[in-house]
């Protein structure tokens, strides 16, 4: 049963946990040749043969014959590409930086490619993965050398005159400015993002993000929030939705304290949940019973 189930799951070791999804997912993660076989014989050293494994960063597609042959590649389902379609067998040296005479070097890891900066002379090389979306054979010493040199100054925000940075995150290419990221969309490119662009961006966000209307007599800010099922105003912990007839652009501060003393006014909804007893308590008391009537 299910309980035995997971008491059988916790004995085993990391090892023989890999080993199994290795086995049972691997007509997901590995494509059939024309006889319908399986084929995991690695495309680098030819000899090896590829199977799931555990980094630090989570699961990837590795050659037994590690460390004298380092292939590796994204788990991606058995038909899709992992770099847009092109394949990176090999380190590819793209030059020579121009400023420290360091190579450059475009390489293929666990989670996609990257380019770094400097080989074995270098202790810790400076690495900066490259964006999805960017073909990986298009990626030359230029483009290598500006993602390199992330985060970049995009320009002043006219508003505030505070700066606007682009750079390349955990998540994906992001605008930084004012301590608050906002992601880029597709097809922006975050080397030639401009000021104009970074700037409707930045609006565009501040609109889903919300506002504060201002201070609340308490203390506290008072903010305007856009949520799933419409606008709401939120103090603390306290939420009341905005009315419909109110709009975003226009309502008061005055307005949004008096929505949320009305809220504050009401009384707390509690939900009442019936206490229910086992059965097998129940079965128990009516055996007593039974018990009981029989003696009687």
């Amino acid at each position: 049963d299910f309980a035995a189930a997971i008491e059988q799951a916790m004995t085993l070791s990391v090892p023989d946990v890999m080993k199994t999804l290795d086995s049972e997912l691997e007509k997901l993660f590995f494509t059939p040749d024309e006889n319908g076989e399986i084929q995991r014989i690695c495309s680098k050293c030819g000899t090896g043969h590829l199977e799931l494994k555990l980094g630090k960063f989570g699961p990837f597609i590795g050659c037994n014959n590690y460390p004298d042959c380092r292939y590796t590649r994204q788990i991606v389902a058995a038909g899709e590409d992992d770099d847009n379609g092109q394949e990176l067998d090999d380190d590819k040296l793209l030059g020579t930086d121009p400023v420290n005479q360091l190579p450059v070097y475009l390489k293929k890891g666990p989670y996609g490619s990257y380019v770094q900066l400097g080989g074995e002379e270098v202790k810790k090389p400076k690495r900066s993965s490259v964006p999805k979306g960017k073909p990986v054979l298009d990626v030359d010493l230029n483009y290598a050398l500006g993602l390199l040199s992330l985060p970049r100054d995009v320009g002043l925000h006219p508003q505030t005159a505070d700066m606007i940075q682009a750079g390349l995150g955990r998540y994906g290419p992001y605008l930084k400015y004012q301590g608050k990221f906002t992601s880029l969309k597709e097809g922006d490119d975050l080397l030639s993002v401009g000021i104009n662009r970074a700037v409707d961006l930045l609006a565009e966000a501040a609109k889903t993000a919300g506002r504060v209307l201002g201070k609340h007599p308490d203390g506290g800010e008072i903010h305007l929030k856009r949520g799933r099922f419409g606008p709401y105003f939120e103090h603390n912990k306290l939420r009341a939705p905005m009315p419909k007839k109110l709009q975003m652009d226009s309502v008061t501060l005055t307005e949004a304290l008096e929505i949320l003393a009305a809220k504050a006014a009401q009384p707390a909804t509690k939900i009442k949940t019936k206490k229910t007893k086992s059965k097998a308590k129940a079965k128990t008391k009516t055996a007593k019973v039974k018990t009981k009537a029989k003696s009687g």
